[in-house]
């Protein structure tokens, strides 16, 4: 691939992942992962070759190329994948200065470009350490509130308002087929308060049958059991959702990752800020 190709792979790669924040069918999501995913392996590579001790970008591209693989596919829920898409434009954008440098050598030689590149170096460092504030805090929230219903959580029962039928093609190297999950919106009231949550199943909670991608709302009364934290009922989960442990394990993968590039960010604006 020559510089050319790959340059405007990443701008592409750029609107695609931006794209995909938006409703899909679920295609376009199978070419997305398989898009950037060769994209951030070739990244990580071209990185490699020409900024052996910039291990840094190295390991952005690497952990694009894991996050998108379309081999053992991460799951995260809506709200998540579109804050991990802003940033994963961020870097590819970032990739294309660094790695590509060639159409901005000449604007940076000038009193202006030395400005701008003062300015957006500056930027690189708050971005980076905000990224990771921003991973880290919400890898903590993950693990406290997981915690917390592992170690004291109430249960009671709630009422199931709706279920989406949702059915998805999966591919490994080991088998494929069409799973099929249930997306359910709950609600339950204690001591006078009202609390909601939402669970992915893996069978159909009503007795209604739902026709794919149909929400229902059941037509008699169906309660499903959830746990909650006693002091803070907002964090609660549906039982028989997946174990608790399966969830917070990637928590503490996202807390791994916040680490370096708040490192890095501060290892930034301590050199040009302070001159340190």
């Amino acid at each position: 691939m020559t510089p050319t190709i790959f340059l405007f792979a990443r701008l592409i790669a750029v609107f695609f992942v931006l794209w995909a924040i938006g409703q899909h069918s679920h295609n376009y999501y199978v070419f997305l992962r398989w898009f950037i995913f060769l994209t951030a392996a070739w990244g990580a590579y071209r990185a490699y070759r020409d900024l052996r001790r910039e291990w840094l970008f190295i390991l952005m591209h690497l952990a694009l190329a894991v996050l998108f693989n379309p081999i053992l596919p991460f799951t995260f829920q809506k709200s998540t994948w579109t804050i991990l898409n802003l940033i994963s434009a961020w870097v590819l954008l970032i990739s294309v200065s660094v790695l590509d440098p060639e159409p901005l050598e000449k604007f940076i030689g000038t009193t202006i470009g030395n400005a701008v590149r003062a300015v957006l170096a500056v930027g690189w460092g708050v971005g980076l350490i905000l990224v990771g504030a921003l991973l880290i805090y919400s890898a903590m929230d993950r693990i406290l509130n997981g915690w917390w219903l592992w170690k004291n959580a109430q249960q009671t029962q709630a009422q199931i308002m709706t279920v989406v039928h949702r059915v998805e093609f999966v591919e490994s190297e080991t088998r494929a087929g069409y799973v099929h999950s249930y997306d359910v919106k709950y609600s339950f009231d204690l001591e006078g308060q009202h609390f909601s949550g939402t669970a992915s199943l893996s069978d159909n909670p009503v007795t209604e049958d739902i026709d794919e991608e149909d929400e229902i709302t059941p037509a008699t009364p169906t309660y499903l059991d959830v746990q909650y934290q006693s002091n803070n009922p907002h964090n609660n989960r549906a039982i028989g959702e997946g174990s608790i442990s399966a969830e917070v394990l990637p928590a503490f993968l996202a807390l791994a990752l916040g680490l370096w590039p708040t490192v890095a960010g501060v290892n930034i604006l301590r050199k040009r800020l302070f001159k340190i």
